[in-house]
């Protein structure tokens, strides 16, 4: 059956991200990985893009891959993850605040009191009351919070459905210091007690003057949100496409504060974590023992060798080792330390080869290039050679199109047919991206049909600018610009 390999070049600005996809249209057979984030304030655009071509499959992510920890490429990741933990944590709330008005409503009882029973159930899910898995059943929350009889039979004098729903949270906290006990799980929501009052309130709202179980559910869920959130940072509802996603990345002590955390499905809710329960995401962070492994497949959980002749994706650096190096370059020297961290990866489908390689420079550039013309690797393990190749098909240039790296010997090399840039205008304020040394060798280099780039804000030779608008070439140039154009 036919393979179909992907390659999207999400435009984040400055900053860097992409998405991978491989699926057998016959078999249903296929892996995913979104390849950075951008700067944190991008992470709904990321997700955006990843959930238009995703969800129509009903397909969640498989991998992450952080290259490195720069923020503009970690932080959307940082982000993304604070945002799906978030959508977890409202998705129990509103499932068991829903199920209780609705199973209120099955019962015959008016509305203040689905109010009362979807507010009372949404503090009892948020203080631990939710299922979760064997030995921690909660069955519907409302019985672990002992309400379940009560709830529906007590004398709601309720003015507004608000009323009810604040009369309901108050018996909720009694009924809980008193039947304590039947709460297995951990807190999911560690606002104050305020805040905590106005969630339950207006979740039991919401849930209480909706229809069918699923409408309840969802209008809670929204309500949650918006309550729960912060206001100002860049969270939004994720459909939970990232509960169970495997992040790869380099390892070491030099991650962001935070990181491991949002991984593991905390986040920061007010002053303090809150653990986002049901969160399966694993962690591989890579070492030289990686290097010539292939990834796309045979990480993460499920992992199988890459059928044949699927799409597979090999490591080629890390951690400032080379695949295959010769003696005496090993780890390369130079360069920023995160930017020479930065994971290199060889895409290969048949007889088109793919690399990316985050910000390394020319050091390791020029190295990976040099191995993957002379050494064999197998694919998959055990199986045939694949390399070395003749010629590169694709690849992204190295640090957003910075002066430091995509050498004259990798092009030499290499001899790649077509060129990525996924830049804005400065790294930082330091370099213009893309630098115009590294236009000129793409230009200048025969065997190159076409460079593409996400954005030019300002003029290059053999660039037009954007300047804000859609620009795809001039005349005699062999650049394409073609993102967004996001102004940084």
């Amino acid at each position: 059956m036919p393979w179909i390999l992907e390659i999207h070049i999400i435009d984040v600005g400055q900053g860097e991200s992409s998405l991978i996809i491989a699926h057998n249209t016959g078999t249903g057979e296929h892996r995913t990985m979104l390849i950075d984030g951008g700067l944190k304030g991008m992470a709904q655009t990321v997700h955006n893009y990843v959930h238009a071509l995703l969800a129509p499959h009903n397909w969640t992510l498989d991998h992450i891959l952080v290259s490195h920890y720069d923020s503009d490429h970690s932080g959307g990741i940082m982000a993304l993850l604070t945002a799906d933990n978030l959508t977890k944590i409202c998705d129990i709330v509103a499932t068991a605040a829903g199920n209780a008005a609705f199973a209120a409503a099955q019962a015959g009882v008016d509305q203040d009191h689905q109010i009362a029973a979807a507010a009372a159930a949404a503090y009892a899910a948020s203080y631990g009351g939710y299922d979760d898995g064997p030995g921690k059943d909660c069955s519907g929350v409302a019985r672990a919070a002992g309400i379940a009889g009560s709830i529906l039979t007590f004398n709601v004098i309720s003015p507004s459905d608000i009323q009810a729903a604040e009369e309901a949270y108050d018996m909720a906290v009694r009924n809980i210091s008193n039947y304590g006990n039947g709460i297995v799980n951990a807190s999911i929501v560690t606002l104050g007690p305020a805040k905590k009052r106005n969630m339950a309130r207006d979740v039991g709202v919401a849930a209480g003057t909706a229809g069918t179980a699923a409408a309840r559910i969802q209008a809670a869920r929204i309500k949650a949100f918006a309550v729960l959130t912060t206001p100002g940072t860049s969270q939004f509802l994720t459909d939970n496409l990232y509960n169970n996603t495997q992040l790869i990345d380099t390892g070491g002590t030099s991650c962001p504060d935070g990181y491991v955390d949002l991984v593991s499905g905390k986040m920061m809710m007010g002053n303090r974590w809150a653990k986002a329960p049901q969160i399966n995401r694993q962690r591989t962070s890579l070492t030289p023992g990686f290097l010539g492994s292939e990834i796309l497949w045979y990480t993460g959980p499920g992992g199988i060798l890459a059928p044949v002749p699927a799409p597979a994706m090999f490591v080629v650096a890390c951690n400032k080792y080379i695949w295959r190096a010769p003696p005496g370059t090993i780890p390369i020297a130079g360069g920023m330390d995160n930017n020479a961290d930065s994971i290199g990866l060889i895409l290969r489908f048949n007889n088109f080869y793919y690399y990316t390689g985050g910000d390394l420079p020319s050091q390791g550039e020029d190295l990976i290039a040099n191995a993957i013309t002379t050494e064999n690797l197998a694919h998959p393990p055990g199986g045939p050679a694949v390399f070395p190749l003749g010629r590169l098909s694709c690849f992204k240039c190295g640090h957003h199109g910075s002066g430091h790296s995509t050498s004259q010997p990798f092009l030499d090399t290499l001899k790649p047919c077509v060129a990525l840039i996924s830049c804005g205008e400065k790294d930082f304020g330091i370099e213009n991206h893309p630098n115009q040394g590294l236009v000129n060798r793409l230009h200048g280099f025969g065997e190159l049909e076409y460079f593409y780039l996400t954005n030019c804000n300002y003029r290059t030779d053999h660039v037009p600018s954007t300047n804000g608008k859609y620009q795809m070439t001039e005349v005699g140039n062999k650049s394409r610009v073609c993102g967004d154009n996001f102004s940084e």
